[in-house]
């Protein structure tokens, strides 16, 4: 499955698999620098991407447990910026993409600022507050949405007090040991063990590639494949959060036709 990343000359894959809770196999294929040499390793730390949306899901539903918010309230009780859309929009809505919004990356490509020009987190909320209509009436359909998760972070950080990475550190990551995983909001930024990241040119060359757009709990996180590992083996012994907890990540909503969807909570179950 990774002959095609395990050499010198390409991006590499770190990999990880669990069984009940225990490690069956881990293993890094290619390269974490490819101009310098570097190897990919489990301590290397790389952009998990729209992984950031489960750990996102989670630190909402621990301050809805806790009474602080309730995902069946509408985003726009919160977030008075928003427009009024023509249905209510949950935080059920935003977390498991059935809101019907439209993706503020693509809406900024349809605009004509590129995501890997310089760009601010409130030019993002502008370009998501021009969003009038939706896609679908909320809960009727799915449509993956960076949007909700990008709105679903601002509800976070405003009931908690805390900035996203602050309350990720505290509720999730130090109570785990997941030492090296944090919200890296630009690429701009310098870790410890950072992974280059690689893009392949028309040309089949490989360049370094970058956002413009500073992320969030939508896609923003870094880790290495030893905390992931830590992060799954929680879904089986929970440490934080509970087995019940989980089970709802996991669910799959039913859509108002009774359809049931291939997305949960930020997570996706499926057999391989």
């Amino acid at each position: 499955l990774f002959t095609h990343f395990a050499r010198p000359d390409s991006p590499g894959v770190a990999v990880g698999l669990l069984h009940r809770g225990r490690v069956l196999h881990k293993s890094c294929y290619g390269m974490a620098d490819i101009a310098h040499g570097v190897p990919l390793a489990a301590d290397s730390v790389i952009r998990i991407g729209s992984q950031t949306k489960q750990f996102t899901v989670l630190l909402a539903l621990m301050l809805e447990a806790e009474g602080t918010l309730s995902m069946d309230d509408e985003v726009h009780r919160y977030l008075s910026w928003l427009p009024a859309f023509e249905a209510p929009v949950t935080l059920r809505h935003l977390a498991t993409n059935t809101g019907g919004l439209r993706d503020f990356l693509e809406a900024l490509g349809y605009s004509g600022v590129s995501i890997a020009g310089p760009s601010t987190r409130e030019f993002a909320r502008q370009v998501i507050a021009h969003q009038v209509d939706l896609n679908f009436r909320p809960g009727d359909a799915l449509i993956y949405c960076n949007t909700g998760f990008f709105l679903l972070a601002d509800v976070v950080e405003l009931v908690s007090g805390r900035g996203f990475d602050e309350l990720l550190q505290e509720r999730i990551c130090i109570p785990l040991g997941m030492s090296d995983t944090r919200l890296m909001t630009r690429d701009s930024d310098i870790l410890p063990r950072l992974a280059v990241h690689h893009t392949r040119g028309a040309d089949g060359r490989w360049s370094r590639a970058s956002w413009g757009i500073p992320l969030g709990g939508e896609g923003g996180m870094v880790s290495t494949l030893d905390d992931m590992l830590r992060w799954q083996a929680n879904f089986h012994d929970p440490k934080i959060g509970s087995q019940k907890l989980f089970a709802r990540m996991a669910t799959p909503p039913a859509y108002s036709n009774g359809a049931t969807s291939p997305y949960a909570m930020g997570l996706v179950s499926g057999a391989y």
